[in-house]
């Protein structure tokens, strides 16, 4: 059985506290007798009382407060108690006077071995890592705008031990030499014990895993940004940091795990904790701090944000003999826990030890772990991932050099090249991963693969280089051996966005251009397009905006009645007019107000000399008494439209409210007003077709004369009869076919007032009256209008398909033709509206100024 399948069965949870079970690959039985060894160590520990107060009073505060938390239980006197299969642990203590809080560490050496030769720590399994490498916190910390670190107090001490292994975490104690002495048993995972790094942190992981649902940046959190017990996150939204410090607070507290020693660089997220959880007088962490060996002693200063390394190496002298070590390095080879280790080369020392010489420099290389990834993908900016790596090597150089050339400060252009490089080389392990090993075992690669026909090699620094054929040229090396790069890896994608950047955001082609002179991606014409066309600068320049497919026709199109019963107006203009003839004459601007019926295409003209609510409501008015009053009409969101539409709802507001003074026929008869969105001229299309044909006359006829007022209206009624003669659908090549059906078969004849006719079509020609004529003769033009000019309609004739769409969330360019593209605003789509046939073509906008509703035309998707 494994420790996780372990700790699923076994583990059990009492109020909140989680209670373990030691994970054993072997049966206490073979376990010696160990109370003998764990008396005289024992006894050599109270020597050190004797000498040492201090030590000997933290000590027994330490005991004194086991008890006292129940952390540990007296069960008797050692006389008095025979346990069997138990295991007594020898215990000792190493006093760390620069810990903030914890200045005495008490070590239970769980790996005294027994009298069958057999420790308590080699009966138990120790378990998978299963939180992130040290290195990658460390990494992932150093990204965010605002950082946190805590630690939980007395982690391992806060998970319980099943009540029947409590004897085998036995010690012994007395605070006087002259007490017999006790046997105590411990109840709580205990620190030095093989499993407890497992079984604590598998604790916390199970909190993580518990509240992912729920609060999944909080499971985030515990899952990767804790190393142990110490804390280590980030956020880019003070907000956000706030609120997830305290939920991670309570989260914790479920679990009985409480955090202490809250630092951060910004000291405002503090305020929100609670009483008791902040941070003491000092003010850094020191990370890892229960195993300094591992992390190296890595501590962080919140108030200058910096992370400090503490390598006590002392170097007497300047000079060594030859063949030795420094003393400070010797039987304690320097490791970097997690995906690299130190290693030293030892055959670069010299092998006289009869000579003394200054002392060299020790060269070091990054081995990689094989099961680790370095996390490339961590990362959206080269800068930061090539200053990242020359942090690492300049903190590994600084272990295995003395004092004198030690490195701090500014990153040199030596040290940010050789970080380059080694990330092009983990890139390359990476992506290429058996042409890698085969050059660097055989020195040749497989036929089949894919970097055969570049003749790869492999450099002294164990770089994958381009044989080619170049050579025998003149070029740099760079340019005849490149570095070989995969175009889909994270690395080569970060390397990009950078070039395209210094090259002032070149075009693809010269981007992968001046990429080459000194590496060699693989396939990478489609990577550089991708990236010159995700460039959020680039794409401001020119942006794409959503085109919905072609929507279906409205219903009033299909609406078969009197002309302009459903009514399109806008307007076109300005136009330049003569106020009277003659001397003294003034030009004034001048507008047409144009009004076509939905259903059959027929256009009213009328002139307006003005963009005002009153000028337009004499149009109105003008165009009512002689087409008719319409029962809906439909405009943009023009400001005069807005102030015109709530004039029209007052008039209608006074008809209905006073109908006993109106006729019947009168009750009814409001006119319904129609805005489309916010600029989104093509939801208009009928009405912005009636007026791009309007001007078509108009600029032909009028040239650069200008017209009277009285003379410019006339040319509008000559235009209107014109553009009301225009066919409705295609004519046909056969003579006695009628002549085709126009707006204006709709308009002639018909009164004002007329009221609805019974059906005459049916009906015999000469059975019919002469007005039931003219009405037979009105009803033939709509039967034909539904059998030729609808079924025109039928066929999409732009916009047949879906270009793009937008989704709840994405970040938007808004469209404004009065700025240049890069200075339109950004927002954020929080709402989209469905019409019919469950296609979005308007939505809701979140932007700076607050909220605005557009069509899908204005909106560039990020992206």
């Amino acid at each position: 059985m494994d420790c996780e399948t372990h700790f699923n069965d076994i583990t059990t949870r009492t109020q909140g506290r989680f209670v373990v079970s030691i994970p054993l690959k072997a049966s206490p039985k073979i376990l010696g007798e160990s109370l003998g060894l764990a008396k005289s160590r024992f006894k050599s520990l109270e020597q050190k009382f004797s000498k040492e107060y201090q030590f000997s009073r933290m000590y027994k505060n330490f005991i004194l407060e086991y008890e006292k938390l129940n952390h540990m239980q007296t069960i008797g006197e050692v006389s008095e108690v025979n346990l069997e299969e138990a295991y007594y642990l020898p215990h000792h203590g190493i006093l760390r006077m620069h810990s903030a809080t914890t200045k005495l560490r008490t070590v239970f050496d769980a790996s005294a071995r027994s009298t069958s030769g057999v420790s308590f720590n080699e009966l138990q399994l120790k378990g998978p890592v299963i939180q992130d490498y040290l290195v990658s916190i460390l990494l992932r910390f150093r990204q965010y705008k605002y950082v946190v670190t805590a630690d939980i107090e007395k982690m391992y001490r806060l998970v319980l031990v099943s009540k029947d292994q409590h004897k085998m975490q036995i010690i012994l104690w007395r605070d006087n030499e002259n007490k017999a002495l006790s046997v105590c048993e411990l109840s709580t995972v205990t620190y030095g014990t093989t499993s407890a790094p497992f079984l604590a942190i598998r604790c916390l992981v199970e909190l993580g895993k518990l509240c992912e649902r729920e609060f999944p940046i909080i499971s985030n959190i515990i899952l990767h940004d804790f190393y142990v017990d110490d804390l280590l996150t980030g956020f880019d939204d003070i907000h956000i940091a706030k609120e997830s410090c305290l939920k991670l607070c309570e989260v914790l507290g479920s679990g009985c795990f409480p955090l202490r020693k809250w630092r951060s660089n910004f000291p405002d997220i503090m305020h929100d904790l609670k009483e008791g959880k902040l941070a003491d007088s000092s003010e850094g962490l020191v990370i890892g701090e229960d195993d300094v060996a591992k992390t190296l002693g890595i501590s962080w200063m919140s108030k200058t944000d910096k992370l400090i390394f503490h390598i006590d190496v002392e170097m007497k002298g300047e000079c060594l003999s030859r063949g030795s070590y420094p003393s400070s390095l010797n039987n304690s080879n320097i490791w970097w826990q997690g995906p690299y280790w130190l290693q030293e080369s030892p055959d670069l020392w010299p092998k006289d030890n009869k000579t003394s010489i200054p002392l060299p420099e020790i060269k070091t290389t990054l081995v990689a772990v094989s099961e680790f990834k370095f996390p490339f993908e961590r990362f959206s900016n080269l800068n930061r991932l090539r200053r990242c790596m020359a942090f690492i090597l300049r903190f590994i150089k600084n272990c295995s050099s003395n004092k004198e050339n030690r490195s701090f400060g500014v990153f040199t252009t030596t040290e940010l090249d050789n970080s380059l490089k080694l990330l092009v080389k983990l890139s390359q392990i990476s992506s290429f991963n058996k042409e890698y090993n085969d050059l660097k075992a055989v020195n040749e690669i497989d036929k089949k693969s894919k970097l055969l026909s570049l003749n790869p090699f492999m450099d002294t620094s164990g770089i994958l280089r381009v044989g080619g054929r170049l050579q025998n040229s003149n070029f740099q090396f760079n340019k005849k051996h490149p570095m070989i790069l995969s175009s889909k890896h994270h690395f080569t994608k970060l390397f990009f966005e950078q070039e395209h950047k210094n090259l002032l955001h070149a075009e693809p082609l010269q981007l992968l251009y001046n990429i080459r002179e000194t590496y060699w991606p693989v396939a990478a014409r489609n990577l550089a397009r991708s990236i010159v066309h995700k460039c959020i600068q680039c794409y401001r320049l020119k942006p794409k905006s959503v085109q919905p497919i072609m929507g279906n026709l409205p219903s009033g199109r299909f609406l078969s009645g009197f002309p302009f019963q459903i009514t399109d107006t806008d307007y076109a203009g300005p136009f330049h007019v003569l106020n009277k003839r003659g001397r003294g004459s003034k030009i004034m601007k001048g507008y047409v107000c144009l009004f076509i019926c939905l259903a059959t295409k027929s256009i009213h003209l009328e002139f307006v000399s003005s963009l005002s609510t009153e000028d337009f409501l004499l149009a109105l008015k003008r165009f009512i008494s002689r087409r008719g009053k319409p029962s809906q009409i439909y405009s943009d969101h023009g400001t005069n439209f807005i102030g015109a539409n709530r004039n029209l709802k007052a008039l209608y507001d006074f008809l209905t409210q006073n109908e006993c003074l109106i006729s019947d026929s009168m009750n009814n008869q409001g006119i319904r007003w129609n805005f489309n969105p916010v600029q989104a001229p093509h939801f208009g299309g009928l009405w912005e077709a009636g007026v791009k044909a309007m001007k078509y006359h108009l600029k032909r006829v009028s040239g650069k004369s200008n017209f009277t007022v009285e003379e410019f209206t006339t040319l509008l009624c000559q235009i209107e009869a014109i553009l009301n003669s225009r066919p409705l659908c295609p004519l046909s090549t056969n003579p006695l076919d009628p002549s085709p059906l126009t707006p204006a078969h709709f308009i002639i004849g018909r009164p004002l007032t007329s009221i609805l006719e019974p059906v005459m079509i049916l009906e015999k020609e000469s059975r019919l009256s002469r007005y039931q004529k003219i009405e037979n003769a009105r009803q033939h033009f709509w039967t034909r209008w539904y059998k030729e000019y609808i079924s025109e309609l039928q066929q999409r004739s732009k916009w047949k398909t879906n270009h793009g769409e937008l989704a709840e969330g994405i970040l938007v360019l808004i469209k404004d033709d009065k700025l240049p593209p890069l200075n339109w605003k950004l927002g954020r789509v929080t709402k989209l509206f469905r019409g019919s046939i469950n296609i979005s073509r308007v939505s809701e906008i979140l932007t700076n100024n607050g909220t605005v509703i557009r069509d899908f035309s204005k909106l560039c998707p990020l992206p």
